[in-house]
């Protein structure tokens, strides 16, 4: 622990098994980067302990970064090298690739529930049916589970009418609530001989310091429409909560001699977005609109946190490896006020590629496409297996989320613990 910087390991939090597929490492070790250990003496002054917990009972702290890499082979692991490998040897498994999902087949017509027969798919130029025995299941992500449903006649009636896709099953919830990450990075100079380290070295989940401030912040957001209320409702209640985070913070070297990265990137955005087919030609690429800051709220929250980011480099132990009065990346961007630091997001923040929650497991008349047990509503036995069925984005990478919710499909499959 001492080796780690860790305040401590909470005793509620059962530690993550060793014998797990995934394996995960500590890149950045505060006994082996002076940066890191100054990292979370900063931290630590702002009253945020540092954990090794992988799954702690609260998002805010500062965090021990962790990276899917084994520590004993200094590989990478993956869902393919770890699940699909191994499955790959199983005399019950055809994997087919270069080939192009068409649609999903279906028999019978609603409101009865219909069945999922097979898929529809294009194998070097020929198209082909392949029949399911007893259920198919989607999983192409948060853009292509929502545009192989509307293809095959899952959706909102009229989009599909005009692209002449016969209707099966009408769900306009179908391609809605997209949610992802936004971050921004602020780049700054070094002092000479200070090296940081490759890839991400320290993480720090923080919620807005001044707790009126945020109530004002949201006393003063504009009034949300009927059908945004449930997920405001959702999402400012764990806001509100002093334990929760609305941003993560991090430390990490791009690869500029003699600089570092400080990151911000939100937890969960209140800005929703949509992805949808734009013809029945499956090669088309669906029409994706992020909506980022759309929510007002979004933009403010970003704001006040990237005043705190844009303070690091001169408080306590870390203004040691950061030039005083150094460059910054890009130029003549300063971060001075909330104005600033709106104009600084607006023209710099990027994605994170975390993008899910368009094929969301909530009631139907909620916004939902799948029901708990991942069926699509209206089918009997289709199920959708990936991120497109997060009804809220995780607050941070949501990796682990993905393989917790293949893992529970699995079990759901097989009838383990229905």
């Amino acid at each position: 622990m001492q080796a780690m910087g860790i305040d401590h390991v909470s005793d509620t939090d059962k530690p993550a098994s060793p014998d797990g597929p995934i394996q995960v490492s500590f890149p950045s070790l505060a006994q082996k980067n002076p940066m890191a250990k100054a990292w979370n003496e900063v931290f630590r002054d702002m009253g945020y302990k540092t954990t090794a917990d992988l799954f702690p009972t609260q998002s805010a702290g500062n965090r021990c970064y962790t990276a899917a890499i084994n520590p004993q082979t200094k590989k990478r692991m993956s869902a393919d090298s770890q699940y699909g490998e191994p499955a790959s040897k199983r005399p019950n498994l055809t994997i087919i690739t270069e080939a192009t999902v068409l649609k999903i087949l279906f028999s019978g017509s609603s409101p009865a529930k219909t069945v999922a027969k097979g898929v529809e798919v294009s194998i070097d130029g020929e198209t082909y049916s392949i029949t399911a025995n007893k259920e198919v299941i989607l999983s192409a992500g948060a853009f292509h589970s929502a545009k192989v449903l509307e293809l095959s006649g899952v959706g909102e009636p009229n989009r599909l009418r005009n692209l002449d896709i016969p209707l099966v099953i009408e769900n306009a919830n179908v391609g809605e609530n997209l949610q992802n990450h936004v971050m921004c990075m602020r780049t700054f100079e070094l002092d000479q001989g200070v090296k940081v380290g490759d890839g991400i070295q320290s993480l720090a989940c923080l919620p807005l310091q001044d707790r009126a401030q945020q109530k004002e912040t949201f006393d003063n957001a504009p009034p949300v429409t009927r059908n945004e209320k449930d997920f405001y409702d959702v999402v400012r209640a764990i806001f509100d909560s002093p334990d929760e985070a609305s941003c993560s913070m991090f430390m990490t070297f791009i690869g500029l001699p003699n600089f570092a990265s400080l990151g911000v990137m939100q937890s969960m955005p209140f800005s929703r977005g949509s992805s949808h087919i734009v013809s029945s030609n499956p090669d088309d690429k669906p029409r994706i609109d992020p909506r980022f800051f759309s929510n007002p709220l979004d933009l403010e929250i970003m704001a006040y946190h990237l005043l705190t980011l844009e303070k690091l480099p001169s408080t306590g132990p870390l203004s040691a490896f950061f030039k005083k009065d150094g460059q910054c990346i890009p130029p003549n961007t300063a971060v001075t006020d909330l104005e600033s630091a709106r104009k600084y997001l607006r023209e710099n923040a990027v994605t994170t590629y975390h993008s899910c929650g368009t094929a969301a497991m909530l009631p139907r008349e909620k916004g939902g496409v799948v029901d708990q047990d991942l069926v699509v509503y209206g089918t009997r036995n289709l199920r959708v297996v990936d991120a497109s069925i997060f009804p809220v984005i995780p607050q941070a990478n949501p990796m682990s989320t993905v393989y917790a919710v293949a893992e529970r499909a699995a079990d759901l499959i097989k009838g383990v613990g229905a």
